[in-house]
This record gives C-alpha cells, sequence and structure tokens, in this order.
C-alpha cells in the first residue's frame, strides 16, 4: 500500500514539474565571431553559436570582429516599422500581421538583434540610462506581440494556458521563455525582475504593453534615446487623461480608476515620495490630470477610488474595455 501512496505521489510530482517548467522557443542560430570568454562566457551550447527564440536568420548580419565595440547598438526601426504600419487605437492589428510573412520576418530580426545584445551583455553599445530603458521597454513589447503571433488566433493572452494554469496569464507570462542580450527571461522576470526593478520609475507602466485592451496604449512611433523622459511624460499624461482607464463619477462622487494603480500601488507611492509630492493614488494622478479631470478633481478632492477590473481582451481587436469595478481604496 505505502509502495503505492509513493508511486501515484512520484507520478503526480512528474506530471506538476512538467507543466510548471518553462517552455524556450525554437532557437535561431545566430553566427557571432566573437571569442566565447570576451562574450560574456560560453553559450549555453557550449560553442560561439547564440540561440534566440526565432526560426529565421537576422536580416542584418550581427558579427563583431576584433572588438566587442564593432557590435552597434539595436535598430529599433525595425521595431517602429512594425508599430507604424499596423498599430491601430492603441493596439495592433495582429491578423493583417500575421498574414504578411516579411514583416513577420522584420519582427524576427529585430527581436534576433534582442536576443544578441543587451545593455547587460554590451553596455558600451547603451552609453545612457535611456538607451537602456528604451531598449528594455521595445524588447518587451515587441516580445508580447511574438508571443500573440505565436499564439494566434486568440482573443485574449490568456487564453494562452499551461497545462496547469495556477494563476490567470501564467501559459502566456510565466511558461513561455525568450532571450535577451543572451539571457532567458519570460515576460514576467523581464517585466519585474528587470525592467521595473532596475530604473524605478512607476512612468514606465504606461509604456510596457501586455497585448491587452487595459494595457496603456501601443506607440505608432518609437521615441528616440534623447526624447524618452519626454515620452515618459507623455504616455503619463495620455493614460491618466483617458477616460477609459480613470473617470468620475458624480451622482456616487467615485473615481473609477485602472487595476494598475492597485497592481503596482507601492511604485507610484514611491515616485510621489521621492518627488516630494502628497504620498496618495490620488495625488499621482491629480499630477498628471489635465482639463476637464484636473477640474474635477478641485471640485471633487476626496473623491471614493473604486479599481476598474482589468480588460485581458486582445487589444486592437475593437472589443470594448470592461469597466466592472472590482474593489475600493
Amino acid at each position: 500500500m505505502l509502495l503505492l501512496i509513493l508511486l501515484v505521489v512520484s507520478t503526480f510530482a512528474l506530471v506538476l514539474f512538467g507543466a510548471l517548467r518553462p517552455q524556450r522557443h525554437p532557437p535561431l542560430v545566430l553566427h557571432l565571431d566573437v571569442p566565447p570568454d570576451r562574450a560574456g562566457g560560453q553559450s549555453s551550447t557550449g560553442s560561439s553559436e547564440l540561440r534566440a527564440d526565432s526560426g529565421l536568420r537576422a536580416n542584418s548580419d550581427l558579427r563583431a570582429d576584433s572588438d566587442l565595440t564593432a557590435i552597434s547598438a539595436v535598430d529599433h526601426g525595425l521595431f517602429g516599422q512594425i508599430l507604424q504600419n499596423y498599430g491601430e487605437n492603441g493596439g495592433l492589428n495582429y491578423q493583417l500581421l500575421h498574414e504578411n510573412p516579411r514583416d513577420r520576418a522584420r519582427l524576427k530580426s529585430y527581436l534576433a538583434e534582442i536576443a544578441a545584445i543587451s545593455p547587460e551583455s554590451h553596455p558600451d553599445a547603451f552609453p545612457s540610462r535611456q538607451d537602456e530603458m528604451l531598449y528594455w521597454v521595445s524588447a518587451y513589447n515587441a516580445l508580447v506581440i511574438d508571443a500573440i503571433l505565436e499564439n494566434w488566433p486568440i482573443k485574449s493572452v490568456t487564453d494562452v494556458r499551461a497545462p496547469l494554469e495556477v494563476v490567470r496569464g501564467f501559459g502566456f507570462f510565466y511558461c513561455q521563455q525568450y532571450m535577451v542580450g543572451r539571457r532567458y527571461y519570460n515576460l514576467y522576470h523581464l517585466e519585474r525582475k528587470k525592467i521595473l526593478a532596475s530604473y524605478q520609475d512607476a512612468r514606465l507602466h504606461f509604456m510596457l504593453n501586455c497585448g491587452s485592451g487595459g494595457c496603456p496604449a501601443l506607440p505608432r512611433r518609437l521615441p528616440a534615446a534623447v526624447e524618452l523622459e519626454e515620452e515618459l511624460e507623455r504616455a503619463a499624461v495620455e493614460f491618466i487623461n483617458d477616460a477609459e482607464n480613470i473617470y468620475f463619477e458624480p451622482a456616487t462622487a467615485r473615481l473609477y480608476i485602472s487595476q494598475i494603480f492597485q497592481w503596482y500601488r507601492s511604485e507610484f507611492l514611491r515616485d510621489q515620495k521621492r518627488a516630494g509630492r502628497p504620498v496618495s493614488l490620488l495625488g499621482y494622478i491629480q499630477h498628471y490630470a489635465h482639463a476637464p479631470l484636473s477640474e474635477i478633481l478641485l471640485d471633487n478632492p476626496t473623491p471614493k477610488i473604486v479599481f476598474l477590473e482589468y480588460d485581458w481582451s486582445l487589444n486592437g481587436t475593437g472589443t470594448e474595455r470592461a469597466t466592472q469595478a472590482t474593489k475600493t481604496d
């Protein structure tokens, strides 16, 4: 009997491990003429080949001659063309992009560059903090788009499910891994542990797009690194003054706000404290509010905050965003 119980427990453990084990995408081999000891150590294959999440060879030949300085920064223009050609209503026309093999190859080429180079693997290629932040934000957004296309057709990123879906989005954000600068990340760790933890700027939440209706809008144009501070401010203003993210209900004196503010409350309060502003979510919103929202908040200085249920429907699909309240502050 004891042997039978042990067998059942062992079988369950093996199934659970298989269900939770992150899935790495089919590799792309990029031949980089860089000795392993000068490129951050041996690759996982034990050779100077670099494997990345893609089935296509990069259009631009990423080669270094005799020095790492020969490797230039990533060409974000490849991704910028995708956003410009397929962006719509703050999201993307995924169906049209999925049907265009040339532009899908362009996206794969961009991701091949992302796989080969990062501020961690080649810091000399990213001379400023803005260059680094632009890289990480663009990499995250491009990987989300590619992950949606790889699983197309879907109506929500939550349709990509793990064999054991322990939390919503587990299959999409946790169980798929991508190479970024010679290291593997899943989307959760890339966003939370790398981007947000490294740069400590809550405005990044208004530039990181998870492919859902509740996310901030994708830009139709990628900024240059020198424009990033201005872009962070613009994105915060745009998100906060969008009535689908924040709106006031006069009859109940309630201010309905995006659930992003609930999930990342500590980060918004941290930035308020650091800037010497009132340490509250309302204070953060007031700082970026323009008319008519700013006027509403002046006339109603103590509204009851209610968090909107997050809209997980795919962005760019034309579906309406959810407006169901979930929890009050």
